[in-house]
């Protein structure tokens, strides 16, 4: 177990400051005296080759991240015992705790917020990484600005293998992450639109009695936005778009706020950074996956159908499927409901949603609310 006053790398504990799916927190001081927040991964995580495996190789991205809106990465060692990175303390609030204490924020404060948050965003997507969970408790308020923490680690909580749990939190995941398909920076403008309406009016975007109904709420209507008035209600209304190829990126919504329009300017193409070319890790996932590995047989279906190969990417989500993976369940759910075989993807919707997929859950919910078989969809 850790304790106060054991030495991670050159940092030396000296309190718990939190915890969360990644792991827990600790104020950490190395010996100049400088501060340090200490994530150690879960003994549980840190046990599976796979997390261990993707957290290395997304902290190699992560280290590329340039920013001033952002908490800097310091240290870091994939390889221990168990997995640690040590980023800048960031010493004030988080936004919730800001908003919970003082209210909304209004005219040049949130749009400072509102511009601060998307540049972070931006260098965090050029340098290939994607957040995967930010939130308002992701974002730290300093004396001289505001700091979006936690990003490079959302990768490896996906890798878990024991949870088919999307990762995310309810409320600001993109309706792409609470189906279970693929997530790109989309999803992280997604969130950041959902995040505007909190800063901006204090309530959920996506408010709702269950997890259920937050859940149809996010895929089926849009996010109310209270007393939000435009340039930023018409680039929030932009980035919480439900279908993920409309939605500006990170610096297009940059340029949307400096200029006040709502509609995206054209931006010109760029190449983001890779730590392995995309041949290499199809080449890879094709070797687990006829190996039997469930899990790269839906992230090799997932590449698939994100390039266009939709029938090859449904034959692995069904192997991945019969063999008992509810997010496959899940995805091979939705390609048959597209191609309109609605018995078949209800099967495999209410197998997922047994499991405890949520987002199978939602999807067998609209299915038979449809069929007007109301009382068992909103159970």
């Amino acid at each position: 177990m850790t304790e106060t006053g054991q030495q991670i790398g050159g940092f030396r504990l000296i309190r718990k400051l939190g915890s969360g799916g990644f792991g827990l927190v600790y104020l950490g001081r190395d010996a100049d005296g400088r501060r340090a927040a200490v994530k150690l991964l879960h003994p549980h995580l840190a046990a599976d080759p796979q997390v261990r495996r993707y957290f290395s190789r997304e902290l190699v991205n992560a280290r590329r991240v340039q920013g001033f809106c952002l908490a800097e990465i310091l240290d870091a060692d994939p390889d221990a015992e168990r997995p640690w990175i040590a980023t800048e303390y960031i010493d004030g609030p988080t936004l919730a705790q800001a908003i919970h204490q003082e209210g909304p924020r209004t005219g040049g404060n949130l749009h400072r917020l509102a511009v601060q948050t998307i540049t972070a965003l931006a260098a965090i997507h050029a340098a290939g990484v994607v957040h995967r969970d930010l939130k308002p408790a992701n974002i730290l308020l300093a004396a001289d600005g505001p700091r979006v923490i936690d990003f490079g680690i959302a990768r490896a909580l996906e890798a878990d293998t024991v949870s088919a749990t999307p990762v995310g939190t309810l409320g600001y995941m993109a309706p792409e992450q609470l189906e279970g398909t693929s997530v790109g920076p989309s999803a992280d403008v997604f969130a950041w639109g959902v995040v505007m309406v909190y800063a901006a009016t204090g309530a959920a975007a996506f408010p709702g009695p269950t997890q259920a109904a937050r859940i149809n709420r996010v895929l089926n209507h849009p996010p109310q936005t209270g007393d939000l008035a435009d340039p930023l209600l018409g680039i929030v209304l932009a980035c919480t778009d439900k279908d993920p190829a409309r939605r500006p990126t990170a610096r297009q919504v940059w340029d949307m706020l400096l200029t006040g329009q709502a509609a995206p300017p054209p931006l010109a193409k760029t190449r983001l950074l890779r730590t392995e070319p995309e041949d290499e890790e199809e080449a890879r996932l094709r070797r687990a996956a006829k190996g039997g590995n469930t899990d790269a047989q839906i992230k090799l279906g997932v590449l698939l159908d994100h390039r266009g190969e939709v029938e090859e990417a449904e034959s692995w989500f069904r192997k991945a499927a019969e063999s008992g993976h509810t997010g496959a369940m899940n995805n091979l759910g939705i390609r048959l409901r597209e191609r309109s075989k609605t018995a078949e993807a209800e099967t495999w919707f209410r197998r997922a949603a047994e499991g405890g997929h949520t987002g199978a859950m939602n999807n067998l919910g609209a299915r038979l609310a449809d069929r007007g078989e109301v009382e068992e969809a909103e159970s």
